[in-house]
């Protein structure tokens, strides 16, 4: 069952670059795009941890400070992650998004106890060569350099998602891998409060032809991150090796 819980999650994180992306390409020329997109996506994922919690009914007050911590990733990784795509390519977007789970690895090493290997090390190694690689532009005049915005923008999706996984799994170790739809219920919810506000701040001239015709982009996307966030608590408390999952 493990693995498919990673296979999974790993579909939906593939998704909701795909959705971003798509999405990013229809309302290329309108106003306030990824504003509208980010509430929307929230919304949804809101939704769905909401029937969650309902369903499971189980809290501890205790749980909230990890929320608000988990609500501060997830608005800097999402607000990163549609601006990234928008600005630079959807492969390097999504590899750095990939990449940010080995964060959550080199954590595991020094604060949950995983076990470091030469062949995990060699893996690292070859993750900064790839990196490296994918960045570097060579003596090509053709190839277009990458956009200072996009690079500040993956970074916040880099460690806005690492920040996630940490402090899921940070707080399923500490409770006994429980109130993990507790913690998502009240860190999306936390999460709708910057997302509505720079909606409000935004250019809304174009909101109702965006929503009238992609907002299953974003709603899709949200379902996806719901999915997503749901996996790796179960994975949280895998007995699979954190060097394994997140990397994957």
């Amino acid at each position: 069952m493990d693995y498919f819980y990673l296979i999974s999650s790993l579909l939906c994180l593939a998704s909701t670059n795909i959705l971003g992306t798509a999405y990013n390409r229809k309302n290329k020329k309108r106003r306030g795009i990824s504003q509208i997109y980010n509430l929307l996506l929230v919304l949804s994922a809101f939704a769905v941890w909401g029937v969650k919690f309902l369903i499971d009914r189980s809290l501890d007050l205790k749980v909230i400070p990890y929320a608000l911590l988990f609500a501060l990733s997830y608005t800097l990784s999402n607000y990163g992650i549609i601006n990234s795509l928008r600005t630079g390519s959807v492969m390097l977007t999504s590899l750095f998004g990939q990449l940010s789970l080995i964060v959550a690895t080199i954590w595991g090493f020094f604060f949950w106890g995983a076990t470091f290997t030469y062949l995990t090390g060699i893996g690292l190694v070859l993750t900064a060569v790839s990196i490296w690689l994918c960045l570097y532009n060579g003596k090509s005049k053709t190839r277009k350099k990458t956009d200072p915005k996009w690079f500040f923008y993956v970074l916040l999706v880099l460690f806005g998602n690492a920040g996630c996984t940490i402090v899921q799994k940070t707080q399923q170790i500490d409770f006994n891998g429980e109130y993990g739809s507790f913690l998502m219920f009240v860190a999306l919810g936390a999460s709708l409060i910057p997302f509505g506000i720079m909606y409000i701040g935004s250019d809304k001239r174009d909101t109702g032809v965006i929503v009238k015709g992609s907002w299953y982009f974003p709603v899709s996307a949200g379902v996806a991150n719901a999915l997503l966030n749901l996996f790796v608590i179960f994975l949280a408390t895998s007995s699979m090796s954190p060097s394994l999952i997140y990397p994957f």
